[in-house]
């Protein structure tokens, strides 16, 4: 009796891991499912070809069904490549909203130049944050499929 017990407890234990495991995949396999099932999840998904696109209170994805595995891969390493310039392009935009802040405090008894300044600071402000998003998402593939989005959205997507 304890050995059949011990044997049930292995198998509810690996039949937990598998589903888990499932769970933790990328979007659906289909775009159409994939358009459904953001859709359902209150997403403004639309489907162009072979790609779908989401988005929903900043949150956001991007998805590729390719022709085979081949291709994937190499949509994934260009997306990949994307996510390291967009790092790079991160750290200068954080470099100039360190100058255009210290503009702004050099120029503050100027109302013309501090103006001025204050809308530098605004872009670079605005360009950390949409740096920030792009660089934070997650990008993967399984099989013929590549994403790149936010945590939730991925979730959405399934």
């Amino acid at each position: 009796m304890k050995r059949f017990t011990r044997i049930l407890c292995f198998a509810l234990v690996a039949l937990m891991l598998c589903a888990t495991l499932a769970s933790c995949g990328g979007p659906a396999k289909t775009a159409e499912e994939a358009v459904a099932a953001l859709k359902e999840n209150g997403y403004n998904a639309v489907q162009t070809g072979n790609v779908v696109t989401a988005e929903k209170d900043g949150e956001f994805i991007a998805i590729t069904y390719c022709s085979d595995e081949n291709d994937a891969k190499k949509v994934y390493d260009e997306a990949k490549d994307e996510i390291e310039d967009a790092q790079e392009e991160l750290s200068e935009a954080k470099e100039e909203l360190e100058k255009a802040k210290a503009k702004l405090e050099e120029v503050k008894d100027d109302p013309i130049q501090k103006g001025v300044a204050e809308i530098a600071v605004a872009a670079a402000e605005k360009a950390v944050e949409l740096a920030s998003k792009y660089v934070d998402a997650e990008i993967g593939q399984s099989g013929n499929v590549v994403w790149i989005g936010t945590a939730e959205a991925i979730k959405a997507a399934k």
